[in-house]
């Protein structure tokens, strides 16, 4: 799975409802920080490199009241000035 998502430029992150906390992949950081390493992280961490601030947190509460999973993309602005999305 690392394998392919840095040969895809594909990160994956997961969410826990309970602690509101995010999990990302080494891929993922790597979009938006330029630095590999897992990481764990806030919303509000995750929200500051969204260009459209916000729209991750309607697209979980969304799932959370429709139990529906979605699979979303969000155009982002990287450490290195970089949009990307």
């Amino acid at each position: 799975m690392k394998l392919a998502g840095k040969a895809g430029k594909v990160g994956s992150w997961e969410f826990d409802v309970k602690t509101g906390n995010f999990w990302s992949s080494e891929e993922a950081m790597r979009q938006f920080t330029g630095e590999s390493s897992e990481a764990t992280c806030t919303l509000e961490d995750i929200d500051r490199y969204l260009v459209k601030k916000g729209s991750l947190k309607k697209s979980i509460e969304v799932m959370l009241k429709t139990g529906k999973n979605a699979e979303k993309e969000f155009e982002i602005d990287t450490d290195d000035g970089n949009r990307k999305g």
